[in-house]
C-alpha cells in the first residue's frame, strides 16, 4: 500500500472500548479518510453504538455520518450468542468517559443498510472496508447486492477469527467473539470474491495488555482530545478487552509494516454446536491474507505517538 496517498475508508463496528480506540487511531492519522461508519450487534446494540459514536464525534469536532445497522444475525438463532453480560454493559454506558464526552444522548433510528450509501458514491478506487465487529452488515449486503458492492471494494480487512491460535470464548477458547456471534455471516464474507486481511488471534497475541503499559500510559498527559480519548479508555479497562484487537487492526491500516509475516489461507466457519464458530482450513482456492505475525515494538510505538 503506498502511504503517501489518503486512504479512504469505510468502518463497520460494534463499537466496544477497543473500536473506539482504533476509530480514534484512525482519525488521527492524516493518511486516513472515514466516508462513514455503520453499527453492527456485538459490545454494544446498533441503535446505542450509534449514540455513542455520535457523542464521541461530536467531542472530537468530526463530522462523519454514523447510521445503526442491523441487530439480528444471519441466522436469528444465533442472538443467544454474546459477549459477557459486563463487557456489554461497560462498552454500552461507557460512563468513565462522561467526564470528556458528557452524558447527553441524542436518539437514533435504525436505518437499516447505510453502507451502500457511501461505498456506491465512492470515488474512483473505492475504499478499504474495515470490520471491527461481528460481519452481519457486510454479509447482509453481500447477499443484497453482490458484485455491484464488490466491485467498489479495494480490500476488506477484518479483525476476527482465530485460526492457529486459541480464540477468546470460553470455555474451550477455539473461537473469536466476532466471529462466534454471527458465523454464517464470517462464512459468506470470507468466501467473497475480494481481496481480504483478517487480523485474527494469531497477530492480536502479540499485544496484550498489561499492568505495566497501563500504568505508564496513565501518567501520559495527552493534549489532543483524541490522545485523551485513548489514554481514558486503556487506563478505564477492566479486563474489558485483554488485547488490543481493533488497534492493533487500524495500526496496520497506518502503518503496514507492522505486519512483519502472513499467510496465504482458505477460510470456513463452523457452525455446528461443538465448534461454533471456529476456523477451520479449507483446500480450496486461497483468498485471505491471514497475519500471522507482527512487529509489536513498532505497534506499541504508535500507539503511544497517539497518546502525546
Amino acid at each position: 500500500m503506498n502511504t503517501n496517498k489518503t486512504k479512504k475508508i469505510f468502518i463497520d463496528t460494534d463499537c466496544g472500548m477497543d473500536d473506539i480506540i482504533a476509530i480514534s487511531m484512525l482519525l488521527l492519522d492524516t493518511g486516513t479518510f472515514i466516508k462513514g461508519i455503520s453499527t453492527v450487534r456485538g459490545l454494544t446494540s446498533p441503535i446505542v453504538g450509534a449514540n455513542n459514536l455520535r457523542k464521541i464525534l461530536r467531542y472530537l469536532s468530526k463530522n462523519i455520518s454514523v447510521a445503526a445497522g442491523s441487530s439480528i444475525p444471519i441466522n436469528p438463532t444465533r442472538q443467544t450468542n454474546r459477549f459477557p453480560k459486563q463487557d456489554i454493559i461497560n462498552s454500552s454506558s461507557l460512563s468513565f468517559l462522561d467526564d470528556l464526552i458528557g452524558k447527553t444522548i441524542r436518539p437514533v433510528k435504525t436505518t437499516g443498510f447505510c453502507i451502500e450509501d457511501y461505498i456506491f458514491k465512492s470515488t474512483t478506487g473505492g475504499v478499504d472496508f474495515l470490520c471491527l465487529g461481528p460481519l452481519t452488515n457486510v454479509a447482509k449486503t453481500i447477499n443484497r447486492y453482490g458484485d455491484r458492492f464488490l466491485k467498489n471494494i479495494n480490500r476488506l480487512i477484518i479483525m476476527g477469527g482465530a485460526v492457529f491460535s486459541p480464540g477468546n470464548v470460553p470455555p474451550q477458547k477455539k473461537a473469536e467473539y466476532n466471529f462466534f456471534l454471527d458465523p454464517e455471516a464470517a462464512n459468506i464474507v470470507l468466501g467473497a470474491e475480494v481481496p481480504k486481511i483478517l487480523i485474527a488471534t494469531d497477530a492480536t497475541r502479540y499485544v496484550p495488555v498489561s499492568t505495566k503499559s497501563k500504568k505508564e500510559i496513565a501518567r501520559l498527559k495527552p493534549r489532543k482530545r483524541a490522545c485523551k480519548l485513548i489514554q481514558k479508555i486503556i487506563t478505564a479497562n477492566q479486563k474489558d478487552f485483554n488485547y488490543f484487537y481493533d488497534p492493533l487492526t487500524a495500526g496496520i491500516i497506518i502503518n503496514p509494516q507492522i505486519a512483519t509475516q502472513s499467510k496465504k489461507v482458505a477460510l470456513q466457519t463452523s457452525i455446528g454446536y461443538l465448534n461454533l464458530g471456529r476456523c477451520f482450513l479449507k483446500n480450496n482456492q486461497v483468498n485471505i491474507n491471514l497475519v500471522t505475525k507482527i512487529d509489536k515494538g513498532k505497534f506499541f510505538a504508535l500507539l503511544s505517538q497517539n497518546l502525546k
